[in-house]
């Protein structure tokens, strides 16, 4: 769990944004193999973070009980 004051449903929101902004620029690079490589990596670190951060919020929800 982190140990700070991170507001994990912004920095869930915030996220998704970013996804929504990738997943347009992965339409706009079509015939750009290299561009679409690129592209297709930043959104597997996003959804790595989606889910850790998944995992934080039910860590957090555990210690609470």
């Amino acid at each position: 769990m982190p140990d700070n004051d991170y507001d994990l449903q912004k920095l869930h929101s915030d996220i998704r944004l970013l996804q929504s902004i990738t997943d347009r620029m992965l339409d706009g690079s079509e015939g750009f193999p290299a561009l679409n490589r690129n592209i297709r990596r930043i959104q597997a670190g996003l959804k790595m973070l989606e889910l850790d951060i998944c995992d934080w919020v039910d860590l957090e929800k555990l210690s609470t009980q």
